[in-house]
Formats: C-alpha cells, structure tokens, sequence
C-alpha cells in the first residue's frame, strides 16, 4: 500500500512571488517551512540560506554570532573527535 503524498496547502501572492526570487534547489525546502511542515532543523537551514543569498558556504562562515540560529546553522564542518589523554586510555594487556 502506497501512501500518496500530502498536498501543500496554497501559497498567498505574496509567498508566490518570493517563491520565485529563490533558486530552484531549495524551493520545496522554503514551501514545506511556510506550510508548517518542515522540522525545525530544515526551518532553520531555510532561513540560515535566506539571510546569507542561499549561500552554503557563507553559511557555515557566518560570523553573526549575536544571530540566535548562529549554533544551529548547517554547513559546519564536523569537529574533529578529540583523542583522550593518555590517562583516560583503556590499557591493553600484550
């Protein structure tokens, strides 16, 4: 049994027309936010992108630290996983 896909309520003019200024990569993401059905994680990727031209690099460099999205934003780099100190190592018996 096959679900169909949920249909996307209708857009005003207004969301129409500013639909169209984006690119098409992430129109479905910015249509999904307007309609309530996004996660807050992809609500927050659309905006990082809105506010930085839809930029990924300027997003993962943004240095708007005052920006309360400014943790979340995508695009970052993974941390390097730290290695314990030679203490906390579990010791291997030869």
């Amino acid at each position: 049994m096959n679900a169909s896909p949920v249909p996307l309520p209708e857009l005003t003019r207004a969301q129409e027309k500013r639909l169209g200024r984006w690119g098409t990569r992430y129109r479905n993401l910015v249509r999904r936010c307007w309609c309530g059905m996004a996660s807050p994680r992809q609500a927050i990727k659309a905006q990082c992108l809105d506010c930085q031209g839809e930029d990924r690099q300027a997003v993962a460099s943004c240095g708007d630290r005052c920006c309360p999205l400014w943790r979340f934003r995508p695009f970052q780099p993974k941390a390097p996983q730290a290695v314990p100190p030679a203490s906390k190592r579990a010791v291997v018996a030869s």
